[in-house]
């Protein structure tokens, strides 16, 4: 049911769940289209989540019925300020019931920033056992481009339960963890950042910061398969084939364990997504200290150029 009330110039949405149908997404690679997510939009148990850059960016338009996840503070551990870290259990939790989330409800992140913080999203949710999820590939700029309208109205969802039952945290690696595969020929360590920080040409920067890693260079006996090579230049997946072969010429085909790093984590994500949602490979997982934390410690060595 929904009601729907006019205050003054500014339009309110208040959507209240009083149950329906559970809803499934039947999309194995993790994203869908535009004309997809316009055709489902109004569904049952399906909630679009926008994760823009700033917060602004959103209330000056966004696709209808969406709501605003800040990817600074809402999904960040806010009591970590120089890493960005992943949000607690609890907090995670806080965010779906501040939205409206049941632990059945699909969700569809999207974003205004070439998917990068969307997919980032993604990553949190799964780890927090939330599967039933998807990105908008190309964001709203996609949607737009579409033929699609955005608007700048204010939808509030009643705010539901949400526990998390089961966490994956082989998803999640830690510091320890990249230490012990440095010298492991049984595990690939991916680098996803740009070549020219990858070989150290250049200092990367911490964007949620904006303060620029302490030293350059990469972890040693990482690869770089730098994010923005997965797509073209309107944001959108390539092929699988395509991707595959990407893959397989840095060697990786999903029979090793594989940690994906960058500065931060966040264009982690980005490889992650595609070796796990796309590829289907097992054993994957993002390094979210990434190059901010491993810098910053002088005794952990870095190498410089190429590999």
């Amino acid at each position: 049911m929904k009601r729907v009330f006019i205050l003054g110039v500014v339009t309110i949405f208040i959507v209240l769940n009083l149950g329906g149908h559970a809803f499934s997404i039947d999309i194995d690679e993790g994203f869908v289209s535009p004309q997809w997510l316009s055709e489902h939009l109004h569904d049952n148990d399906l909630r679009v989540v926008a994760v823009n850059f700033e917060q602004e960016d959103f209330e000056k338009e966004h696709i209808p019925g969406s709501v605003f996840v800040d990817w600074r503070s809402d999904l960040a551990d806010t009591g970590e300020s120089r890493y960005y870290k992943i949000v607690s259990r609890s907090g995670f939790e806080k965010i779906m019931e501040r939205i409206g989330v049941a632990e059945e409800t699909a969700i569809i992140f999207y974003d205004n920033w070439n998917n990068r913080l969307s997919i980032r999203a993604l990553w949190v949710a799964d780890l927090y056992g939330h599967h039933n999820t998807a990105i908008l590939e190309g964001g709203i700029d996609a949607w737009k481009a579409a033929g699609f309208e955005t608007n700048a109205h204010t939808t509030w969802y009643a705010p539901t339960r949400y526990r998390v039952d089961t966490t994956h945290q082989e998803i999640h690696a830690d510091l320890a963890y990249i230490q012990s595969l440095i010298h492991d020929n049984d595990a690939f360590i991916v680098d996803g950042r740009p070549e020219s920080m990858y070989t150290g040409m250049i200092r990367g920067t911490a964007v949620h910061t904006g303060e620029k890693i302490q030293r350059r260079g990469h972890i040693p006996g990482s690869v770089n398969i730098p994010w923005k090579d997965n797509i073209n230049h309107e944001d959108r997946f390539l092929d699988r084939d395509t991707l595959m072969e990407l893959y397989t010429s840095r060697g990786i085909t999903g029979e090793k364990p594989t940690v994906f790093y960058c500065n931060e984590g966040v264009h982690a994500a980005y490889d992650w997504f595609v070796a796990d949602r796309i590829l289907g490979f097992k054993n994957v997982s993002v390094y979210d200290g990434s190059m901010v934390e491993w810098s910053d410690d002088p005794s952990l060595p870095l190498e410089l150029g190429t590999e």
